[in-house]
């Protein structure tokens, strides 16, 4: 198509028919409300944690626990799905989202948390993975980043919604465990307006999760990388704002604004995304992040401090928006489900390993340690897209 009639961004957007846009409002709807769950019990559990004196090491390595249920749900998602159907599965996962986070306050030892941290993590794993799915179907057409772009704005919203209602909800008591999962219990009444499209997985060859990351290694790479920041900035974020001379309330809103700036930016790097070579976009979101993680130590406690999370979650959460768009423009059937256990496989991978390293990190090199780390991986990021581009592989 010659530039002079590319279709504006208005137009692709208005194109989306009635039905289509159904079907993204309700799977978002669906994995929105557990986002916002989730967002108000991560940062809410570090801090718990630190309360009773324990290190960051500990603390890491519990976090890790909710990507390692992550890790071992993602391959049975394709059979499960076959066997009782996407809606169903997550309908089941949303319960036990709901079981669990009264858990944290019924049961209060860290030995208790491991398993709960676990059991969160297979909840988790199942309504992510399947809900994107759903939007990913849903995202057909020419707007088809921006569409992902708007999903991930609204998503960083709500977990964003988390960290800045502790200060309102308190840290102790029932109150928080309460709110989360009454908000996963909200997560029922959306799935039943969600088309899904299950029976594709049976038009073509079954493909398992193990079949698909050979056929996309820059994908779940990025994904990975994702996660690794993800995980260990809610993990970790809380510790190191109050060890940077934060209080725990402005940490809080510091988590906050990092997250939510990814939506506030979010649709220019799907805008970008639709015009530009789709891997370019991943590479330069990965080198702005290794720069924001170097400032962000300078600025801890100064105006610009908010200024430079924006950008950093800008950035940095921008590369699993732009790898879902490139995901749904290459695949289709069977490979959707497998891919979307692949990337829950890579988050949780991500996860298991981000937490106990920005803690030990932490624990030898100080607070600063955790930006350093963070800014690492997003370089290595960089170098292995740009190496395959020039090797013309994907």
């Amino acid at each position: 198509m010659r530039a002079g009639t590319k279709p504006t961004a208005s137009r692709n957007l208005r194109s989306l028919d009635k039905d289509q846009i159904q079907r993204l409002a309700a799977a978002i709807a669906t994995i929105v409300t557990f986002d916002v769950a989730m967002g108000l019990t991560y940062p809410l559990l570090s801090f718990l944690l630190k309360a009773q004196n324990y290190g960051e090491a500990v603390i890491g390595l519990n976090a890790a626990m909710t990507p390692i249920g992550l890790i071992l749900v993602s391959y049975f998602i394709p059979p499960l799905v076959t066997l009782m159907g996407s809606k169903t599965l997550v309908r089941i996962a949303a319960v036990l989202m709901c079981v669990t986070l009264l858990g944290f306050k019924a049961f209060p030892s860290i030995e208790a948390w491991f398993v709960l941290r676990f059991l969160l993590g297979v909840a988790g794993g199942i309504l992510f993975g399947l809900s994107e799915t759903w939007v990913v179907q849903a995202a057909e057409g020419p707007a088809r980043a921006r569409i992902m772009a708007l999903y991930a704005a609204i998503l960083s919203a709500g977990f964003a919604i988390g960290p800045f209602m502790l200060p309102f909800t308190g840290y102790d008591g029932w109150m928080p465990v309460l709110i989360a999962s009454s908000l996963g219990i909200l997560t029922l009444i959306p799935i039943i307006f969600v088309q899904t499209e299950d029976k594709t997985a049976d038009e073509d060859k079954a493909m398992t999760m193990l079949d698909f990351i050979p056929l996309a290694p820059m994908l779940v790479t990025a994904v990975f990388v994702f996660s690794f920041m993800d995980s260990g900035l809610l993990a970790l974020f809380p510790i190191f704002g109050t060890e940077s001379g934060l209080s725990k309330d402005v940490t809080s809103y510091a988590l906050g604004v990092l997250i939510i700036g990814n939506a506030v930016l979010q649709f220019f790097v799907g805008w970008l995304a639709d015009r530009l070579p789709k891997y370019f976009v991943i590479a330069g979101c990965s080198l702005t992040t290794v720069v924001m993680c170097a400032v962000l130590p300078m600025v801890m406690g100064d105006l610009m401090m908010w200024p430079v999370l924006v950008v950093l979650g800008t950035a940095g959460f921008s590369i699993y928006t732009v790898s879902l768009a490139i995901f749904g423009e290459r695949f289709r059937g069977s490979a959707l489900i497998a891919g979307a256990s692949a990337f829950a496989a890579m988050w949780g991978l991500g996860g298991i390993i981000s937490p106990p390293t920005v803690g030990f990190a932490m624990e030898a090199y100080g607070p600063n340690a955790m930006p350093a780390v963070m800014g690492i991986v997003y370089a290595l990021l960089a170098v292995f897209i740009v190496m395959r581009i020039a090797q013309g592989r994907r």
